[in-house]
């Protein structure tokens, strides 16, 4: 379905849009150098630098002015085993992306329910239509005489043809609706069903025959398209 496909679209910009963040460190700024230079951090300074092979000097202020690149590389080892980790970008999209897929799957399941319970709306009205085109259509071939009026037929295959017409419109990419169609309109129960009966004649009660015969096939393929409409997964590709 075309709204799936949109809200899958959309959960994949969300996620591209979180990102993920560089890897660049910058230098200590004020807060992380005030925190090297406490008194309370200065033997854990000089062991950090110890542990990193630097060689600090008493006076830790003169020796971030003579040597900058130690003091900082100590300082920032320092502050950052002290402080309280940051949550990896993962952690902070995490909620984010859990609500946009609840979100999206909350839309298909709605999107599913509003196709399924149209469907069933649609093969009602099909399969109202087929039983009142099969009963008349039955009863016209079997009671047929050169007198006697067809307009309650013509009627029902109209409705019929109307109801085929509507599913076509509703599902696209079916061709079974404008097949059956055909067969009300151009083929063996088409307008000219009748044309050229005369009473009988061994040709006319062939083609009565040969109608009747078809008449059941007909009811069986235009309900297996009211079959489908009620249930999408059962065999879709059988109204196609």
């Amino acid at each position: 379905m075309r709204g799936l496909r949109t809200a899958w679209l959309i959960l994949l910009l969300c996620v591209f849009a979180v990102g993920v963040p560089g890897a660049a460190v910058a230098a200590p700024d004020d807060a992380e150098v005030a925190f090297c230079l406490a008194a309370a951090q200065r033997a854990a300074l000089q062991e950090t630098a110890q542990v990193l092979e630097l060689r600090p000097e008493a006076d830790l202020a003169g020796w971030r002015k003579n040597k900058a690149a130690d003091f900082n590389r100590a300082c920032e080892a320092l502050y950052g085993a002290q402080k309280t980790p940051q949550p990896d970008w993962f952690t902070v999209a995490l909620p984010f992306l859990t609500g946009a897929v609840g979100a999206m799957l909350a839309f298909a399941a709605a999107a599913w329910w509003d196709r399924v319970n149209r469907g069933r709306v649609l093969a009602d009205a099909l399969r109202l239509a087929v039983k009142e085109f099969h009963e008349e259509a039955s009863s016209y071939l079997h009671d047929w005489r050169p007198a006697r009026p067809d307009a309650e037929f013509v009627a029902k295959r109209s409705r019929l043809e109307h109801q085929l017409a509507v599913v076509g419109a509703e599902r696209r990419r079916w061709k079974k609706p404008d097949l059956l169609i055909a067969q009300l309109t151009t083929g063996r129960f088409g307008r000219d069903m009748a044309a050229g009966w005369d009473d009988n004649t061994e040709q006319t009660r062939a083609e009565r025959k040969g109608c009747v015969a078809a008449l059941p096939e007909l009811r069986k393929d235009l309900l297996a398209v009211s079959a489908v409409l009620t249930s999408p997964l059962q065999k879709w590709w059988r109204a196609r």
